[in-house]
């Protein structure tokens, strides 16, 4: 993508995975794991990478940060926290972990339409997608108030703020609508 001096792209790999089962960042999707997958999409959007779980344990050759949430089991909305704590950009990039149809196509048509003001997330034909999104650092103290009010759920949130979405539906902005489908339970694994 070529910002790599104004972007940090996150990974969230946070999650307990317990519908999965076990660590569905280990597990294999096309001969690599889930996680890796997620890296080397990161990679695509940004040379600053940052792995958002305390377990996460790439197997990259890229240089990448793994680091751990600040309010310890908050869910995405704690992961996307410690993203924008860490990142030495001025905006984040949020991928995660768990859609392995995930590209670097998205992110650049996120980008097209980002006015730095308010985190902007996808929408897809399921709806909105704010695990797929950017966010400007300067953000942070909005994040951090719902996480200390125990406001927790991202959707709720993302009223509040009145933040942006892009149009990334099969019918608007043309987007194969594989790249949404995430991976929840090994059966989702399997029927892919």
């Amino acid at each position: 993508m070529n910002k790599e001096n104004a972007i940090t792209a996150a990974v969230l790999a946070g999650g307990k995975s317990l519908r999965f089962g076990s660590s569905k960042l280990d597990a294999l999707f096309r001969g690599q794991r889930l996680l890796d997958r997620a890296v080397d999409t990161a990679g695509a959007v940004s040379a600053a990478i940052v792995i958002i779980g305390e377990n996460a344990k790439p197997q990259s050759s890229r240089s990448v940060s793994v680091f751990s949430d600040i309010y310890k089991n908050k869910g995405p909305l704690g992961g996307i926290h410690a993203a924008l704590s860490y990142s030495r950009n001025p905006v984040v990039a949020v991928l995660p972990a768990d859609m392995p149809f995930l590209s670097v196509e998205i992110y650049t048509h996120l980008l097209s339409v980002f006015t730095n003001g308010k985190p902007l997330a996808a929408e897809s034909d399921k709806g909105l997608e704010p695990l797929v999104s950017l966010w400007p650092v300067d953000f942070l103290p909005e994040v951090e108030s719902c996480l200390k009010e125990g406001r927790l759920g991202i959707f709720k949130c993302w009223k509040k703020w009145k933040a942006q979405t892009a149009d990334c539906t099969s019918s608007g902005a043309g987007f194969d609508q594989r790249i949404f489908i995430n991976i929840n339970r090994q059966t989702d694994l399997d029927g892919l």
